[in-house]
């Protein structure tokens, strides 16, 4: 780790000293801004749009994963009773004459 930081530094301050040697009255770096100016200007542009580009997808990305966090069906409960299902009482008769009848055939089997 502490070695590419060395490299790192060492390569930076040997392109600036070889930069900054004068060649009739301007530096190396004045001389190469003049040749390849125009580049330099549009690879900053197409990098600020880029970045712009990116950080407007982010929040938008961001922004709907907010508005997606809450449900929008929310179940709730209808009833207090502890069961899903109330019977009528047409129902709770008809489930007590089944029985009755259970019994019975229960009874002829055993009987048998």
């Amino acid at each position: 780790m502490i070695s590419m930081v060395l490299k790192g530094t060492t390569a930076f301050v040997l392109s600036f000293i070889l930069l900054s040697f004068q060649i009739n009255q301007k530096p190396i770096f004045i001389y190469m801004t003049e040749l390849l100016g125009p580049l330099g200007t549009e690879i900053q542009a197409s990098f600020s749009k880029s970045v712009k580009r990116s950080l407007k997808k982010s929040s938008k990305i961001g922004k709907d994963l907010f508005e997606n966090a809450d449900p929008k069906y929310i179940d709730s409960i209808t009833s207090e009773r502890s069961s899903g299902k109330v019977l009528n009482k047409d129902e709770i008769i008809l489930e007590e004459i089944r029985r009755d009848e259970k019994k019975k055939l229960d009874e002829l089997i055993h009987n048998n």
